[in-house]
């Protein structure tokens, strides 16, 4: 009779998101062939962020630095799940330590097409980089002078938001615009992100 192999599933739920890197690295060292990360917020975040945002906020949501947070999922042997977590709470710094995440397991009674991939000693080829961000690295300060001697952006209270929009078209090198009173007192900053 041949022995069934266990299995168990790894769930990471990380909040200190720098460490990501360290704790893939780790967890690949200790055996963990393969992991889903998928982005994550807790529930009470997300109802205190909508509460004081409103529906407006939630395309924001996820890419939020004080929200974002990564869950990890590995299915692995289950002989392999106490490296796994030894190498997890010495890449995080340990779990017991405040706003690093929190760490699991749970049994799984089935996996269908766990090891159907080989991995090849060439690199695997990636999605294509967005050469937009690309650009936007790599411009020298020398190329973006001009937009650091812009004038300021005013809005008065009593404009609208049309007029609002159309002061922003008529600088489409500004993203901020300062709401300021009748007297010249600064009110606040609209983005025209905040517009769309």
């Amino acid at each position: 009779m041949a022995i069934e192999t266990r299995y168990e599933l790894l769930v990471i739920i990380l909040d200190d998101i720098d460490r990501l890197p360290q704790l893939l690295n780790a967890l690949h060292e200790a055996g963990v062939s393969g992991a889903t990360l998928l982005s994550s917020i807790g529930g009470y975040r997300a109802r205190t962020w909508l509460d004081q945002i409103g529906l407006s906020g939630l395309h924001k949501m996820f890419w939020t630095p004080e929200l974002r947070r990564r869950t990890i999922l590995a299915v692995m042997e289950g002989d392999k799940i106490d490296g796994a977590i030894a190498a997890a709470e010495q890449a995080v710094g340990g779990f017991g330590r405040e706003n690093s995440g929190i760490l699991f397991t749970l049994p799984v009674k089935r996996v269908v097409g766990l090891h159907k991939r080989h991995r090849s000693q060439e690199s695997e080829t990636l999605p294509a980089t967005d050469l937009t961000d690309v650009t936007i690295r790599e411009t020298r300060l020398e190329q973006v002078r001009h937009i650091l001697n812009l004038p300021p952006m005013t809005i008065p209270t009593d404009a609208s938001l049309l007029d609002a929009a159309r002061i922003f078209i008529q600088s489409p090198c500004i993203q901020v615009a300062a709401v300021v009173s009748q007297t010249g007192h600064l009110l606040g900053l609209i983005t025209l992100r905040s517009l769309a």
